[in-house]
């Protein structure tokens, strides 16, 4: 038996409204609740691999990197120690996946353009690092899905995902998409168009 306890309160006055404790079964009917606190990486069962890449050395080259993606943020990472994971590099794709670096950069490229990785690169100051993250739609390490893994990967997720939940992405995104339908005479204007209209017109 675990006992969880469960406080609500309102972040404006501090007050708590409520304090309670769930009690969950280890062990009922269903079952063993198995390995409920450890990190973890899910499938979508209507979403298949091999429906975009095949089930050939590439399939197989995908899953082993899959095994290596870091909670919450998809990334390709290699742990260091206990308490030290970092994004892998081109090099660690390559031991990984028992490539040399040209064809394992060949195997990212068509990874890339079949939208199954996505190449992400980080400027801080003067320090430029890239990171390889797979795309939550085959494999996904977190329980809700960030505005940054969705812009990453807009073009393949808007295809399983609500019109109210794209427009809410591009809402706190601020940007104005044409997901949202006008009402009456309401005019929804993506700014960079306009600018690039308004030059045009010069």
């Amino acid at each position: 038996m675990i006992e969880k306890q469960v406080t609500l309160t309102d972040t404006e006055s501090g007050k708590e409204l409520s304090n309670k404790r769930k009690r969950i079964d280890v062990f009922n009917e269903e079952g063993f609740l198995f390995w409920a606190n450890k990190y973890f990486r899910k499938q979508f069962a209507d979403v298949n691999l091999s429906d975009y890449i095949g089930t050939g050395e590439d399939f197989r080259r995908v899953h082993i990197l899959a095994e290596k993606i870091y909670k919450n943020t998809n990334t390709i990472s290699i742990r260091e120690s206990a308490r030290k994971v970092r994004p892998a590099d081109i090099d660690d794709v390559s031991a990984l996946i028992g490539l040399n670096i040209r064809r394992s950069k060949e195997f990212i490229a068509r990874m890339v353009k079949a939208h199954v990785i996505a190449l992400r690169t980080d400027r801080v100051g003067d320090t430029i690092s890239e990171k390889y993250v797979i795309n939550p739609i085959f494999f996904f390490s977190a329980k809700r899905l960030s505005p940054d893994l969705y812009f990453l990967f807009q073009e393949s997720l808007d295809t399983y995902l609500h019109p109210n939940t794209i427009q809410e992405f591009h809402t706190r995104g601020n940007i104005i998409d044409d997901v949202k339908k006008p009402v009456k005479n309401e005019r929804i204007v993506n700014p960079l168009i306009e600018k690039i209209n308004k030059l045009k017109q010069l």
